[in-house]
């Protein structure tokens, strides 16, 4: 567990989680299992990929008649966190990335893999707790 820099160069990915299939729960099929975040960057001169998985809060679930939402809590440092909603009228997603409750990210999607491609692109917030690892050269571009 780190706290990965981003001195120069910063490449950006994203990813598109599982849905949370709960057998006793089929409402919460609109909510992902979990989010992935991470971002790329020069780490004491070495190529690195910092990353973090955010786990669901059930305790934190919400449903009424326009919405579902759950939030979702960086496994390193709580004081990150992040608030999915699914918007049951158009059936679009909305996720907000905090940390110590200010609002650091955000990205709306009409669906489930261009939101979290969008959302999840924001990365690593500079600081945020994550793992770190270094990523090495392979011999094929060196």
């Amino acid at each position: 567990m780190n706290n990965i820099k981003q001195e120069n160069k910063v490449s950006f990915c994203s990813f598109i989680p599982q849905r949370l299939k709960v057998e006793s729960h089929p409402e919460l099929i609109n909510l992902p299992l979990n989010v992935m975040f991470a971002s790329f960057a020069t780490e004491n001169g070495q190529n690195a990929m910092g990353s973090v998985i955010y786990q669901p809060d059930s305790h934190s679930y919400k449903d009424n008649e326009d919405k579902q939402e759950m939030c979702y809590r960086n496994e390193y440092d709580f004081r990150h966190w992040l608030r999915i909603i699914y918007n049951r009228k158009d059936k679009s997603y909305s996720g907000l990335k905090y940390y110590n409750n200010e609002c650091v990210g955000s990205a709306d999607g009409a669906d489930w893999d261009g939101f979290f491609q969008h959302f999840t692109m924001l990365g690593l917030v500079k600081g945020e707790r994550c793992k770190l690892e270094i990523i090495n050269k392979s011999k094929a571009t060196e």
